[in-house]
């Protein structure tokens, strides 16, 4: 008899306890992704871990700097000579070619990366307006030229004002010529 009762109870509690589960509801948690703590941490997430001594990551990091300068210093010089290039076709035909329309273009983008750079923002001023195109020409060649004069003279560590104000001339002036241009 004790052990009909045994197997009985046994029973009765095998059967509530799923019915029990089912009555009740369950809201999934949402993962929890721990948050890095320590750099470690975070480069262990972005990627495979690597642990360079403190003296190969400073040299890499002049290398990407030098790098990034010498890629500055060839834009700078292909400034001066897209400039150079506009200027004389100009005085040789007395107008703009297709071909300058594009090297004006591209001298606008250039002079943008210059600025930004050189860590300048852009001026939206519409001063050239009455200026002559042979003026304008003649003024953003000088401003080109004064741009690689002063990115030649100076180590990579030096913010130049005249660098900034000169991109921003050229950015205006460019603007102006192909507007002057199209009309």
């Amino acid at each position: 008899m004790k052990y009909r009762t045994t197997v009985s109870l046994v029973f009765l509690l095998l059967v509530s306890i799923p019915t029990g589960a089912q009555n009740k509801t369950v809201t999934p948690r949402p993962i929890d992704h721990p948050r890095p703590s320590s750099p470690e941490e975070k480069a262990e997430q972005n990627g495979p871990e690597i642990n360079l001594p403190e003296e190969m990551r400073v040299k890499m990091e002049i290398e990407r700097a030098e790098m990034e300068h010498r890629k500055f210093v060839d834009d700078v010089t292909h400034l001066s000579d897209l400039s150079m290039e506009v200027s004389k076709g100009y005085h040789d035909r007395g107008a703009i070619s297709s071909a300058d329309f594009k090297k004006l273009a591209n001298m606008e983008k250039i002079a943008k990366r210059i600025l930004n750079h050189a860590g300048g923002k852009g001026d939206d001023s519409e001063a050239t307006s009455d200026l002559a195109l042979e003026t304008a020409i003649d003024q953003m060649s000088s401003a080109a030229a004064d741009i690689k004069k002063s990115v030649m003279a100076q180590s990579r560590y030096v913010v130049s004002a005249t660098l900034i104000a000169s991109s921003n001339q050229i950015i205006r002036l460019t603007k102006f010529i192909r507007r002057a241009v199209r009309k």
